[in-house]
């Protein structure tokens, strides 16, 4: 059985696409390797094999094929055989109908058997020794997870110097909205996982940070640790473009913020200084939907950022008028509203 690490209170847990929830019971020092994938059949060998070499065992590797339509099923079969010796590691491929990375990895959960969970992009690599690492932090301390620097990395998974994505922790508030680990960075205990739900299926963007949020919202204890354990691939394919407006994926991360807000104040942690944080993301969003011509999304969000406890409203919302009217206009009416507060005064 799984000892639990903190007493979370009822809530509603997001239903998946499967109807099903991940089980309490494991296999004890197993590890589980969840891969989504989608018409990656060349990227996914890397990936694969990067699980292989792991120095650790026991590892199941679950990968979850969101209705690919090339060669994924032949390459996951090859390595299936070329591992047919290896009793320390199993690869087991699950297929779906196509409902995106969030319920692939839903499913790789719900299917796992592992004391410890690991994420991985079907694009990318672990290092070698990064399962190890992780286990050993995990087996000599309480933290939740223990999560590592991750490289980005040329097509050909050649390092890119000095591009690292992964910080540690600083302040409890800038913890929850900053983007510390990398999908692939964090090596959870199972009961974490667990605990606080499955992935939001519902989303199309921000999945991760909103993931990141809600473990940090329960105030688990993550474990930083600055080796290389994982490597981001740098390429075009399926990649979204931040140079281009998506609106769906700036409305996702719009739902996202909404989710974990509604979390906070289900916690009773929605304070000034956490609600001031959530006020510039909510602006930003706005300022995007501006400048596309969404003025009802545009509105909506800029609703929601003034709803929120914060005393840096005002702050933020000049920043915002400012990208919206003409500098001199802005500063005009700025002069004239301090002139009038100095008469009354």
């Amino acid at each position: 059985m799984i000892t639990t690490l903190k007493n979370i209170p009822p809530r509603s847990i997001p239903q998946t696409y499967h109807n099903r929830w991940m089980s309490e019971n494991y296999l004890e020092g197993l590890v589980s390797v969840i891969i989504p994938t989608y018409n990656r059949s060349e990227l996914i060998i890397d990936a694969i094999q990067s699980i292989i070499k792991q120095t650790y065992r026991p590892i199941e590797l679950l990968i979850v094929d969101d209705g690919s339509t090339d060669a994924t099923k032949l390459v996951i079969d090859n390595a299936i055989s070329q591992t047919e010796q290896d009793d320390n590691l199993t690869i087991r491929y699950l297929c779906q109908a196509k409902k995106g990375a969030q319920a692939a990895r839903n499913l790789g959960l719900i299917e796992s058997r592992g004391q410890y969970i690991q994420f991985l992009d079907s694009d990318d690599v672990l290092t070698h020794q990064k399962i190890e690492w992780g286990v050993d932090k995990l087996k000599t301390n309480n933290s939740a997870l223990v999560y590592f620097l991750t490289q980005q990395a040329e097509r050909n998974l050649q390092p890119i110097p000095n591009c690292f994505c992964g910080k540690n922790s600083s302040q409890w508030h800038n913890d929850v909205i900053d983007y510390l680990w990398h999908t692939s960075a964090p090596l959870y205990r199972r009961n974490v996982v667990r605990e606080i739900g499955p992935w939001l299926e519902t989303l199309s963007g921000s999945q991760d940070w909103e993931y990141g949020a809600r473990i940090k919202l329960y105030k688990y204890e993550a474990l930083y640790d600055d080796r290389i354990g994982s490597l981001f691939r740098s390429h075009q394919n399926q990649r979204i473009s931040v140079a281009k407006f998506d609106y769906k994926y700036t409305h996702s991360a719009e739902l996202a913020y909404d989710y974990i807000l509604s979390l906070a104040r289900q916690l009773n942690y929605l304070d000034t200084k956490l609600g001031s944080r959530f006020v510039r993301l909510y602006l930003t969003r706005a300022l995007e939907f501006h400048q596309a011509n969404y003025y009802p999304e545009r509105d909506r969000c800029l609703q929601k950022a003034l709803s929120l406890p914060s005393p840096k409203n005002l702050v933020w919302f000049i920043v915002y008028l400012c990208q919206i009217f003409p500098h001199k206009l802005l500063l005009n009416l700025i002069n004239k509203v301090l002139l009038l507060r100095r008469k009354i005064k």
